[in-house]
């Protein structure tokens, strides 16, 4: 083996997570061999990767998937691959890209990313062709819920759980030694879209008369719409363009308090919140409803609250506000008498390593087996 490969042909309009992580994966895996990005190009136009890593266009494929759209892309970003000596490629596109997954042997094996599991169809037909996939094919999945559920779609199936990675395990480490902000306006933060199943109506309900809110992320104009609706009353504030990575941390930086109120239907899927595991890469107060707290890989700095419950909410947002640098410390110390829980855990490195662990290639892991449980 040379090298490996990642695909992803998501085309957006909101592109939220899928360029940062194809290209925080890429420069990770860069460090341990050579590296191929399968992917459209304006996934780079803020998330440049480093010279070392070879990006090969790929058109986005539109939703609803166009199946033989799919399985031309992934056929040529594979024979692509093999060409340059690369037979391992890690598919971040699964959840859509599944009937399009070549059954036959084109000479590449897949490790398929399954970001939301609960998601997947459960008629006959899919089951016996993520059966066929699974005898050639290794899956990832981001919580242990989606463990469980992939369990049950494809029995047999190897499937591992990774946390969400969020950014490299340096990059962490800076982040946490970094020193609260004084802003003022203090404000609370949501990380990400602005939709129901996230709770971000219980948020705005709860802030009426109180501190502002930021929503750190771009909002689908129907999304945006749903907000002025929502935040009457509310004094709050979106992106209305992608976030790009280095505005993404500084906003975060630069917020009192990250709010998470995840309702319960968030579960469904089966899928982690990439924007949690982005925030915990911060020292930051985190709030997070009961529903999300069990993805949470250290609680250190977090305050839990009932889903749904807009005066519990309210309380322990002021709670949080009024003892922000409390919390912090105590994250910051957690990280510290804990690295590898903390830190690593969460870090691109993480499922990078990983999947070469699954494909059996260990030796090119800078982190071993211990990342994952």
């Amino acid at each position: 083996m040379t090298g490996i490969a990642f695909f992803d042909e998501y085309p957006g309009p909101i592109l939220g997570h899928h360029p940062d992580l194809i290209v925080g994966l890429g420069r990770a895996a860069a460090e341990m061999m050579p590296v191929r990005l399968y992917c459209p190009l304006y996934y780079l136009s803020a998330t440049d990767p480093p010279p070392a890593v070879k990006v090969v266009s790929v058109n986005g494929c539109r939703l609803p998937v166009d199946v033989d759209v799919t399985r031309d892309n992934l056929l040529s970003a594979s024979h692509d691959a093999r060409n340059a000596g690369i037979t391992t490629m890690v598919n971040l596109f699964f959840d859509e890209s599944h009937p399009g997954v070549p059954l036959d042997d084109i000479g590449v094996r897949f490790v398929h990313v399954v970001h939301r599991p609960g998601e997947l169809p459960r008629d006959r037909s899919t089951k016996r062709r993520l059966a066929a996939v699974a005898e050639r094919d290794a899956f990832v999945v981001h919580t242990v819920r989606g463990r469980e559920v992939l369990d049950e779609v494809v029995p047999g199936a190897s499937v591992t759980y990774v946390p969400w990675p969020a950014a490299t395990a340096a990059a962490i480490d800076s982040r946490f030694n970094r020193m609260p902000a004084v802003v003022e306006p203090r404000r609370v933060a949501v990380v990400g879209g602005a939709r129901r199943d996230k709770g971000t109506w219980v948020l705005l309900e709860a802030m009426v008369g109180g501190p502002p809110v930021h929503i750190i992320g771009e909002l689908a104009p129907e999304d945006e719409q749903q907000v002025r609706e929502w935040a009457r009353g509310s004094d709050v504030v979106w992106a209305d363009r992608w976030v790009d990575p280095h505005a993404m941390e500084e906003a975060i930086a630069a917020a009192a308090v990250l709010v998470f109120p995840y309702l319960p239907e968030f579960t469904r899927h089966a899928g982690a919140s990439g924007s949690l595991a982005q925030a915990r890469t911060f020292a930051k107060p985190i709030v997070v409803s009961d529903v999300l707290a069990p993805e949470l890989v250290s609680t250190a700095g977090c305050l839990k609250v009932p889903a749904g419950d807009v005066h519990a909410l309210r309380r322990v947002v002021e709670q949080a506000l009024a003892n922000d640098f409390e919390l912090h410390n105590e994250a910051h110390s957690a990280a510290r008498g804990s690295p590898t829980c903390s830190l690593l855990r969460v870090s691109c490195p993480g499922l990078a390593g990983r999947g070469l662990i699954l494909m059996g290639f260990p030796e090119h892991s800078p982190i071993g087996t211990g990342n994952a449980p």
